[in-house]
């Protein structure tokens, strides 16, 4: 059992960073993401349990990990729409003082409405585009993670686009959240 203790928190120490960094990028809130996170590698301990131990490759954990945040997010879906994403962004203090009370209002909408629009996703052109835009995955990982052709993941992303783009079209294109 020291055996398989120390693979798991090899395991752990290995992909921990990245989990946690895909689960944000789909919970969007800390707390949150820590439980998803917490779940994945809960999901991981009792994998491995049955498979006697056997290694648990990237794709696998990647895709545990969508899959808890994804659970997560359905039972808290109230909560989740309590939090405004623009709260937990963090910004450069001296670039605000720089800017204008206007600017800054005009950027606050702007986080809004873009924040609405992507709720309004469906969730499986939502969790592609989160993956993609704010975890920083290729389209061919978002498919091997959620197990999707790659094909059904760039029509998911583009149809992602193409709505977030009609909501937001009122906007300048350089207004745009990067």
């Amino acid at each position: 059992m020291a055996g398989a203790s120390a693979d798991f928190r090899a395991l752990v120490d290995r992909h921990g960073a990245g989990v946690l960094r895909l689960c944000r990028s789909i919970v969007r809130e800390e707390a949150l993401s820590l439980d998803a996170a917490q779940e994945t590698f809960v999901r991981l301990w009792r994998h491995l349990a049955a498979a006697g131990g056997a290694e648990a490759n990237a794709s696998w954990i990647r895709r545990a990990a969508v899959s808890a945040s994804i659970d997560l997010l359905r039972t808290h879906q109230a909560a989740r729409h309590g939090t405004p994403a623009s709260e937990l962004e963090e910004h450069d203090p001296p670039a605000a003082a720089q800017r204008s009370p206007a600017a800054e209002l005009a950027d606050a909408e702007l986080r809004r409405a873009f924040d609405a629009a992507l709720a309004e996703l469906p969730e499986g052109q939502r969790v592609v585009f989160q993956m993609r835009h704010e975890g920083g995955l290729t389209l061919g990982e978002i498919a091997e993670s959620l197990d999707l052709a790659p094909t059904t993941v760039r029509t998911q992303f583009a149809r992602a686009v193409l709505r977030l783009q009609s909501r937001l079209q009122r906007f300048h294109p350089g207004d745009l959240p990067s």
